[in-house]
């Protein structure tokens, strides 16, 4: 009983997430010189809107442009310590700032859709580049889960809800690396 309690705390305080590196290299990076960070977009296909049950293409394109444009920004300046100016995120991935954060959408595990009460998981390639020496000096393939302890912004009974747990478990992760 100890040790659950502990392991309760420890989340509350410190902040837990969800993440599953599948691959990363290298493991132990420190971004801590970077001030300005270029975040990329997350490209969700279009033509998922049916399977994720909304009414037409337009309303999912609000729904990833608002989760790219307000979400993946706010949990990243919430992420990032100090004084780190976060630009974009953008679309065509610019080389701009001292970092840019490219995201590459591999796949999404809907068990809402179901009826699971499984988390959801979006499946993506992170890359991450020295804008001045202009090399790749990060990548990975993560598995992002919709499950966080702890209250969240959104409903995680909404697939949008599902996808910003996501994308706070994706910006906790980066962060950690600073």
């Amino acid at each position: 009983m100890k040790k659950f309690l502990l392991i309760f705390i420890c989340c509350a305080v410190l902040g837990c997430y969800s993440v599953d590196v599948k691959k990363e290299n290298p493991k132990k990076l420190n971004l801590a010189k970077y001030k300005t960070i270029q975040l990329g977009w997350i490209d969700f296909p279009a033509g998922l809107w049916k399977q994720f049950r909304f009414n037409n293409q337009g309303e999912w394109q609000k729904a990833i442009y608002q989760l790219n444009a307000g979400d993946l920004k706010k949990y990243f300046t919430r992420a990032l310590p100090g004084s780190k100016k976060i630009l974009g995120p953008t679309r065509g991935n610019p080389m701009r700032g001292d970092l840019l954060i490219k995201f590459d959408y591999l796949s999404y595990e809907a068990n809402f859709v179901t009826g699971q009460t499984a988390p959801d998981r979006l499946n993506l390639r992170v890359e991450m580049y020295d804008v001045k020496r202009g090399r790749k000096i990060y990548s990975a393939l993560l598995g992002l889960d919709s499950y966080r302890p702890g209250p969240g912004d959104w409903s995680v009974y909404r697939l949008e809800g599902r996808i910003a747990m996501e994308i706070r478990n994706l910006a906790d992760f980066i962060g950690d690396k600073f």
